[in-house]
């Protein structure tokens, strides 16, 4: 489905508000898109099933359990799409509509971005840190981070072809329940890397025992050798540690308060040389790097691939991949992906035209028939 929004000319006393009111008006037109993401979790268009299962069951039946949120730059147009499985498509038409009124939901042919004589690189994009780590998301920006993305995207030619697909499916229960731990045991006093690595990590508490009982013996031997002075230069930097720890705990919290999704990110680039292409791919994913959490040091970061005929295949049929799944709040997946705001500047973004309108209610119900009326569906 191709979605387009009109771009509506703003008002010369909406330009004259203050910076600060700008900023909120912006963040609060970002935010409608979490809500777009929160109803389509609620579509129950996964289940908890084991991986083989659902791999024998997509290949019997074909049908995928996610949806594909699309980024596609051809013949030098920006555009956004949604692909869905077939049952959920009428469902995330009506949630798309709903959420954005002046949005209009069209029906159209897969798209084909590659040319015959074309150079094609990609890569998945991974988190740098543990993925109950949160990335920086629009809250934190003062601009639009999308703008960021179709900046880059704005600068691809006319023969050439660009996609950013990013594949979404509900979360399992179990990253929840592993962020919960991880706070908890935070809370007692360990800290983040100690948490992370010894939840549901059997092998890291067999080793880690031993060290930690000879770091724990040597402490207690060179401990009464030690001054007041050294303590007392520890104190410090053991509250700066304190207050890092507690600022992770936060946002691992605030975090999980979202809604969840397990998530592929793809950037698949076709230009008619390899030089360019490459250019373009690095481009992209340094648009990426506005995400980066600098507090803990998460972002986004290019997966080495060994094999890259996978992927062009798995962007073609949009297969998911277990391998380099990623988890990701709805917080998170509207700073990346959302709906562009008529307030964006960028360039040969394909903006609605013309609208259609609803037919009116006193139609005729008898005589000789003009035409038939067709709007969203009804």
């Amino acid at each position: 489905m191709l979605v387009t929004l009109a771009k509506e000319a703003e008002e010369q006393a909406e330009k004259e508000e203050a910076q600060s009111s700008q900023k909120k008006d912006l963040k609060e037109a970002i935010a409608i898109s979490e809500t777009l993401y929160a109803n389509l979790e609620g579509a129950g268009f996964t289940k908890d099933w084991s991986y083989w299962k659902n791999r024998i069951f997509e290949f019997w039946t074909g049908q995928h359990r996610h949806i594909s949120f699309e980024m596609i730059v051809q013949n030098g147009l920006i555009k956004f799409l949604v692909v869905t499985p077939h049952y959920l498509s009428e469902y995330t038409e009506q949630q798309i509509e709903a959420i954005y009124p002046t949005a209009q939901v069209e029906k159209v042919p897969d798209y084909n971005i590659f040319g015959s004589h074309s150079c094609i690189v990609g890569t998945y994009l991974k988190l740098t840190q543990n993925t109950v780590l949160p990335i920086r998301t629009y809250k934190n920006l003062d601009t639009d981070p999308l703008d960021g993305i179709t900046n880059t995207l704005s600068k691809v030619l006319p023969d050439e072809g660009v996609a950013v697909q990013i594949l979404i499916r509900p979360a399992q229960p179990k990253w929840r329940q592993k962020a919960w731990k991880i706070t908890k045991k935070m809370h007692h006093g360990k800290s983040f890397y100690e948490a992370a690595n010894t939840t549901n990590n059997w092998i890291y508490v067999a080793f880690s025992l031993p060290i930690k009982a000879i770091e724990f013996i040597l402490k207690e031997i060179f401990s009464a050798n030690s001054t007041k002075k050294e303590d007392q230069a520890k104190k410090p930097e053991d509250e700066k540690k304190a207050q890092n720890e507690e600022e992770i705990i936060k946002l691992i919290e605030a975090n999980n308060a979202k809604t969840w999704f397990e998530t592929n990110i793809r950037v698949i680039v076709s230009t008619g040389n390899k030089i360019r292409s490459n250019e373009l791919l690095r481009n992209l994913i340094n648009s990426f790097s506005q995400f980066k959490e600098q507090r803990i040091s998460n972002g986004f970061a290019s997966s080495f691939l060994i094999y890259k005929g996978g992927l062009f295949d798995d962007f073609i049929y949009r297969n998911f991949s277990e391998g380099h799944k990623v988890v990701l709040s709805s917080e998170e997946l509207s700073s990346i992906y959302h709906f562009p705001l008529s307030s964006s500047e960028t360039p040969n973004i394909a903006w609605l035209t013309t609208r259609k309108a609803a037919p009116p209610m006193n139609l005729p119900e008898t005589g000789t028939i003009l035409g038939r009326t067709l709007f969203r569906g009804v």
